[in-house]
């Protein structure tokens, strides 16, 4: 990128337009050096400052390193982003400095000492109930953290974050490159029998990136999942399932050890702060409140589940062996294929005939245009400010002529980049600036300027978008209850629950244009998506209960001295969820990002994506109920919860918006499980 102008320093004070043409990954170290010790400054201020009111230690406290958490945040997401080597290196090197640092915030006696003051003082009975809220959740973190613990104790605590986070990055890093360094590529047009022509155009165009003649293909989501699905070849299949579920578990990138050093440290932290296990320690703020009902509400699900996915799996190997005359058992690189297969016999549904009616630029447009009659907002595209890649997209959210907020979208698969999809918080909105946020997929590459994704990957951007305006439209007037700083098992309401558009004849008239002619999706196709919405539905969610229950018995009950190896136990408990027998190496885990690429992240956690899709299931209820587009509805959605960030509890926010609390009848019902 440009050279930076003396003169100018990006990120040191992020603000908006973020200055990204004169990003250096050689300044890196530097800038957050700098800014690390203005944040440790500010830490010292607080700690010696004789105001001992709500605003002079809470008000300060939200504010610590706002910079720094904001400049990071940039480094972070170029990292995932670009992903070179030279980015890497420097924040392994910065980024175990700034754990330490945040780390050592709730051990500091003075700053302990101002917050009891305030909680027990005059002042807290004129506190706004946000204030009060954010004091009292303050003040349990600081004991949950270990704020009343020895020093020795305390010192070893920033010592465990700091290893946390250099060892995550290791594990992220181990990730990108294995999935960097594959790739199958082929001239025999033979052994791609099967593939739609737009997977074979995509894999054509990127074999003639790199110079090579043929296709090419990568363990990267769109082409990975286009060998699986459609490929008539069992040995491609099985090669590239095999490289897929092995990355990352042996050789230079072998990222086993660094798992069970995760695990240990975790475990080691968690019993130092005084918890039964990590899954206490972590869920102790949120919705579940403890890993034994988190565990609970797994095996519920996971009973109620389980039937119905065996009876799917039954009729997939009967249809396997009747119908399609395998012969043989159904192996794990079988599964997505025959689905297809069984697809298209009971939905008439082909997945490829839909694709043209998702442009992708017409599903944002569309998209746009649901949120715009449900929020009473605009979005429109946003010219002349800088990207770290000519993909980026750029748009803004106003309001009555006003500028909400300003959010990038970078949508489209390349080397270097992290997998996957997500959205990110960039900066907050203040007196100077917007809200400012990103959102990342890895969709079907263009050809000839045009993306056409599949319906899956419609749901994935409308879930992401979800996330973005829960940052984008939040009015919390606390940073640290802003947007998507809410339990973790909240946090995917507000995104799950965009998916539901996705599957409505109203909406989908409003985006699923064909990209040629214009026209509408035809009531047949229609019909057809609408069969896949329960077909195998139950698989479906036993697979993601098996992500959750292997994160959870990770985080709570595993023990290296009578378990065995980390892999070994974790194939050994996946595989009684499975419908099909595990390869021996089978090493999944090892590519795990959401529990292990940082150091929380999804953590005894995974189980909030279906505790959130049962609050999505039951909320949207109510938008079938009065219109899909009623702007009555949404402006309730928005203002009683969307808005409102950590500054109420969750499950108000909920019976704010429904009148009542949540019940998961409407999510058993959508899967057709009932």
């Amino acid at each position: 990128m440009s050279e930076t102008p003396p003169s100018i320093r990006p990120f040191l004070s992020a603000t908006h337009p973020l200055p990204f043409q004169f990003f250096e990954a050689s300044r890196i170290a530097a800038n957050v050096e700098t800014l690390l010790n203005q944040a440790d400054e500010q830490l010292k201020e607080i700690e010696s400052s004789s105001d001992l009111t709500y605003a002079g230690v809470l008000g300060a406290l939200d504010h610590l390193g706002e910079h720094l958490e904001s400049c990071m945040t940039m480094y972070s997401q170029l990292e995932s982003l670009l992903g070179t080597e030279e980015i890497r290196a420097a924040m392994r090197e910065i980024q175990p400095k700034v754990s330490a640092f945040y780390a050592q915030i709730p051990f500091s006696a003075e700053l302990y000492s101002k917050i009891k003051f305030v909680s027990q003082s005059d002042e807290i009975t004129q506190l706004m109930p946000h204030q009060r809220r954010y004091l009292e959740q303050t003040l349990l973190s600081f004991q949950r953290n270990g704020a009343e613990l020895d020093q020795l104790t305390k010192k070893r605590l920033v010592e465990i974050e700091s290893q946390l986070s250099q060892k995550t990055m290791d594990f992220s890093k181990n990730v990108v490159e294995e999935t960097d360094a594959f790739e199958w590529v082929t001239t025999d047009e033979s052994k791609l029998a099967g593939l739609p022509a737009s997977a074979l155009a995509s894999a054509a165009q990127s074999a003639k990136s790199k110079e090579l003649d043929g296709w090419r293909f990568t363990l990267q989501g769109p082409s990975f999942i286009s060998i699986m699905t459609y490929c008539d070849d069992s040995s491609v299949r099985e090669y590239l399932y095999t490289s897929y579920i092995t990355r990352a578990s042996s050789g230079d990138r072998d990222n086993a050890p660094l798992i069970k050093e995760i695990l240990l440290l975790r475990k080691e932290k968690a019993t130092l702060l005084g918890y039964k296990d990590v899954s206490d320690l972590l869920l102790a703020s949120r919705m579940v409140k403890a890993g034994q009902h988190a565990q609970l509400f797994v095996d519920q699900l996971i009973e109620t589940t389980m039937p119905f996915a065996e009876q799917e799996h039954q009729e997939l190997n009967h249809f396997a062996q009747e119908t399609l005359k395998w012969g043989r058992d159904l192996e794990p690189w079988d599964i997505s294929y025959v689905a297809e297969k069984l697809k298209r016999a009971e939905c008439g549904f082909d997945e490829e005939a839909l694709k043209p009616y998702f442009e992708v630029k017409s599903v944002m447009q569309g998209m746009f245009e649901i949120i715009e009659k449900l929020y009473n907002v605009e979005i429109k595209p946003l010219a002349g400010i800088s990207t770290w890649h000519e993909d980026v997209m750029t748009f803004e959210l106003c309001e009555a002529g006003d500028t909400l907020g300003v959010f990038y979208a970078d949508l489209f698969p390349r080397e270097g980049k992290q997998g996957g999809a997500w959205m990110c918080p960039l900066l907050y909105k203040n007196d100077q600036q917007p809200h400012v946020g990103l959102i990342c997929a890895n969709f079907t590459p263009p050809i000839d300027g045009l993306s056409l994704i599949t319906h899956r990957e419609v749901e994935t951007l409308f879930h992401e978008f979800g996330h973005l305006l829960h940052h984008l439209l939040t009015d919390a007037e606390i940073r640290s209850q802003a947007g998507t700083n809410v339990a973790w098992d909240f946090v995917e309401l507000p995104s799950q629950i965009m998916e539901n558009w996705c599957w409505e004849r109203e909406a989908l008239d409003l985006f699923a244009r064909h990209y040629h002619t214009g026209d509408s999706l035809p009531e047949d196709l229609f019909s057809q998506l609408k069969k896949t919405q329960t077909f195998r539905a139950a698989s479906g969610q036993m697979r993601q209960l098996t992500f959750a229950e292997i994160d959870l018995k990770l985080h709570r009950e595993y023990r290296l001295d009578t378990d065995g190896k980390v892999l070994d136990y974790a194939k050994t408990v996946m595989e009684k969820r499975s419908p099909t027998r595990l390869p021996a190496q089978y090493a999944m885990i090892a590519g795990f990002g959401h529990l292990f690429a940082s150091p929380t992240g999804y953590a005894s956690g995974y189980y909030s994506y279906k505790w959130a899709e049962v609050l999505d299931a039951d909320a949207f209820t109510r938008f079938k109920q009065e219109g899909i587009f009623s702007p009555e509805v949404g402006r309730d959605f928005r203002f009683k919860l969307l808005s409102k960030g950590d500054s109420i509890d969750p499950a108000q926010l909920f019976e704010q918006f429904m009148g009542r609390s949540p019940n998961s009848e409407a999510l058993i019902q959508r899967l057709g499980l009932s």
